[in-house]
């Protein structure tokens, strides 16, 4: 029977449907002595019922339809393909057989079962008849049944590109004031937006996801993720920001609190240095000198007494353009290192950059007239001809 069963399958194989339809005929009879093999039944009455189908025969769709009725009633179902869709279609009976079928399953309380035969429909590439199946199933479900059948229906939306449906099966969800308390829930919404290209929304829903997240933060958290979505968020922020400026308009309310927010939030779990750095940035550019300052120097604040870290700062400030801040951290520098007439001379150097000369020239004179360690002194004479 196996070198049967394998003969049958490689004559199918390599026949042309178009120009043998006699003989697809005669291999759908020679599928019927295995019908009632324990092993190789199943798939032989598929298969008679596919050579029909080549042979343009009639009953290919009854065939199909009474496998397929038989399998509804065993509770079990067999992949469908292509020609299985086609058979009946030429008939008008595919559209008509998966409604009634998705509706018996509803009937039957198997609602999960009529999502799986929805997702052949999707793999069929019939997804106007997917969705109404989908319909079916979730008509009328309830509690926590409704809630998996919905989730279940937004990934398989989502896995064939329906994403416009899948959003709204999830915004649905995310109704539900309990629901909407899950970041995950969030965290897909957020990815649904960015595949749309909805730069708006991604945001938006960032934003819940990470104050969704925050209520219920787990005392070990994974560390990559927590710091690329909130490294995401303030980027955001910072672009924002930049538009603000360009088009010269003041930020919406509760903006800054956002971004205190966002970087209080992420420098409380993190030691790095970005999320004050970000901060900073975001809050010079809109203005907000002294908060800009007080994000800025709290990474090097507990260590106020070390000159290098501020001088560190002051230098990448400089380099940025940002000459007002550079000054604060030059002072800063310096009030740690009185001794060191270098960060004086760099100062000076920066508030001559800034347009300040009168207060440049009055650090050189400092210099000029001070009492340095000798290897100051090229830098004392370089001051005096200032």
């Amino acid at each position: 029977s196996g070198f049967g069963w394998a003969l049958l399958g490689l004559l199918q194989k390599q026949t042309d449907r178009k120009q043998h339809k006699d003989f697809f005929r005669e291999l759908a009879d020679a599928y019927r002595l295995f019908h009632d093999h324990p092993h190789f039944g199943p798939a032989a009455k598929y298969e008679s019922a596919r050579c029909l189908h080549y042979a343009d025969d009639v009953g290919a769709a009854k065939a199909f339809r009474a496998l397929f009725e038989t399998d509804l009633k065993e509770k079990t179902f067999r992949a469908l393909d292509a020609d299985f869709r086609q058979a009946l279609t030429a008939n008008d009976q595919w559209g008509e057989l998966m409604r009634q079928s998705a509706a018996q399953l509803v009937k039957d309380q198997q609602r999960l079962a009529a999502l799986v035969l929805a997702g052949q429909c999707f793999q069929l590439e019939d997804a106007p008849l997917a969705e109404t199946l989908v319909q079916i199933a979730l008509a009328q479900a309830d509690g926590a049944e409704k809630t998996a059948l919905t989730w279940i229906a937004v990934e398989m939306h989502a896995k064939f590109g329906q994403l416009a449906r899948a959003d709204e099966l999830l915004r649905s969800l995310l109704s539900d004031p309990e629901l909407a308390k899950h970041p995950e829930l969030w965290r897909k919404a957020t990815t649904f937006a960015d595949q749309r290209d909805q730069p708006a929304e991604a945001l938006e829903y960032l934003e819940k996801t990470l104050d969704a997240q925050y209520e219920s933060l787990p005392e070990v958290i994974e560390l990559q993720t927590f710091r690329a979505e909130y490294r995401r968020l303030l980027t955001s922020y910072s672009n924002l920001a930049d538009a603000m400026v360009t088009l010269k308009t003041p930020p919406p309310p509760g903006f800054l609190s956002k971004v205190v927010r966002a970087a209080d939030r992420w420098r409380a779990h993190d030691s790095g240095n970005d999320a004050c750095n970000l901060a900073s940035a975001i809050l010079q550019r809109l203005g907000e000198h002294d908060l800009s300052w007080d994000y800025l120097t709290t990474p090097v604040a507990h260590q106020p007494s070390e000159a290098s870290g501020w001088s560190s700062m002051a230098s990448t400030l400089h380099r940025r353009g940002e000459w007002t801040l550079a000054d604060r951290a030059y002072e800063a520098a310096f009030a740690a290192e009185p001794t060191n007439a270098q960060l004086l001379w760099d100062r000076a150097e920066n508030l001559r950059r800034a347009g300040k000369p009168l207060e440049a020239k009055a650090l050189f004179r400092q210099i000029a007239e001070g009492a340095w360690q000798p290897r100051f002194q090229g830098l004392k004479n370089q001051a005096k001809c200032q």
